[in-house]
């Protein structure tokens, strides 16, 4: 078994581009997929930012969790 997830934690995420462009039909689609890419992103630059405390990281997770489940 290969242990590729210890040398770099990151690697496993991939952009995400939430591009559902002939299932999200209706402009509160649209909007709900723009914001799943942008918390996402937001979430990912949190991980490598120095400046980051659990706050940030709290509410940036329960955006983005929220945005997924609706």
């Amino acid at each position: 078994m290969t242990h590729w997830f210890h040398r770099n934690p990151l690697k496993a995420t991939a952009p995400v581009s939430f591009n559902f462009y002939g299932v999200a039909t209706t402009p509160a689609a649209a909007k709900v997929c723009n914001d799943l890419r942008s918390s996402r992103t937001r979430l990912l630059e949190l991980f490598t930012d120095s400046s980051c405390n659990p706050e940030m990281m709290k509410n940036a997770t329960d955006l983005y969790f929220s945005l997924l489940q609706g």
